[in-house]
Formats: structure tokens, sequence, C-alpha cells
């Protein structure tokens, strides 16, 4: 987990990904069942007013590209926003949100952030 964390940080501190609060991994290596065909499953939280469309866009890198190079491995990787957990958003989404937020370990949280999801 410690490298994961420490080989992702150069790619979470460029300024595409400035409204990017925290981010954690979930499945095979939160628990740390993974194999070395393992994907890399990504839990990332957006701030409020900001939707994947802010983050993947063309004119920059796209996270799951950067993280699939840094680590070597493929990335699975979900956005959630404040209004996926508690705004008006399906419950089906909700809940799955949730889960896997619960279920996730952290890698990336903001310094300045005094709001991460913990």
């Amino acid at each position: 987990m410690a490298y994961l964390r420490i080989a992702s940080a150069p790619v979470f501190s460029m300024p595409a990904f400035k409204r990017v609060p925290f981010a954690g991994v979930f499945g095979s290596f939160a628990r740390g069942t993974q194999t070395d065909l393992s994907d890399v499953g990504v839990i990332v939280g957006l701030e409020e007013s900001c939707t994947s469309d802010d983050i993947d866009r063309p004119d920059s890198i796209y996270l799951e590209d950067g993280l699939a190079d840094v680590w070597g491995r493929p990335v699975d990787r979900i956005y959630i926003t404040p209004n996926e957990l508690w705004g008006h958003a399906l419950l089906e989404r909700r809940y799955a949100s949730l889960k896997t937020l619960l279920c996730s370990r952290i890698i990336f949280e903001r310094d300045e952030d005094d709001n991460v999801v913990k």
C-alpha cells in the first residue's frame, strides 16, 4: 500500500487534479489479496462542483493513464462526488459508491482539505 501511495503522489499533485481531495484503493489491493494479474481499483473523490469531465479532459493527462504508468498495472477508476453520496443520485448508485468508499484504503488526501472522508 505504501508503494501505491508514494508512486501516485506526483500524479495527484499535477494541476489537472487540484479538485481531487482524496483517493483510495478498493478491491484486491485494499484487501491485500492482489495477484500479479490484478488491476488497481481506485475510488477518486471530486469536489462538489466538479465532474469527471473536469478531470479527464483531452488537454490534460487522464488520471487513469497517469496512475497506470506509475504503478505499472491497469487501473479501474471510479469517481465519486458528495452529491452521489448525500444528494439526489439513484439509491443503487449511492449504495455502490458508499460501499466502495467504506471498503477502500486512502492513498491520497489533499493536505489543506479538512473535509476529507476517512
